[in-house]
C-alpha cells in the first residue's frame, strides 16, 4: 500500500503542477519512514500500515532532526483523504 499510495501522491502532485519535493527517509539503524513530502516549505512524514488498529511511531531520530514535521498514519481507511491531499 505504501509504495502504490505514494506513487500515486506524486503523480498527482506533478498534474497538479504542485510544488512538491518527494522523499524516503531511512537512518543507518534502519528506522524508516515511508514517505515524506516537502510541500510549501512544510515537511509531512507518512506511514502506511495495513490495519487501522496497528500503531505507528515515528523515529524519535526522525522528530528531533525536524520538530515541526506533520506526521500521519495511512491505512484503508483514510487512504482516500491522503491521495486527495
Amino acid at each position: 500500500m505504501g509504495k502504490f499510495s505514494g506513487e500515486l501522491k506524486k503523480k498527482m502532485a506533478q498534474q497538479q503542477l504542485l510544488d512538491t519535493l518527494s522523499y524516503f527517509w531511512r537512518t543507518t539503524q534502519q528506522q524508516e519512514i515511508d514517505y515524506v513530502e516537502n510541500r510549501d516549505g512544510e515537511i509531512h512524514a507518512y506511514e502506511f500500515k495495513w490495519s487501522g488498529k496497528e500503531q505507528s511511531r515515528f523515529p524519535v531520530t526522525f522528530t528531533k532532526a525536524y520538530p515541526t514535521s506533520k506526521t500521519s498514519l495511512i491505512t484503508p481507511l483514510n487512504y482516500m483523504d491522503f491521495i486527495g491531499n
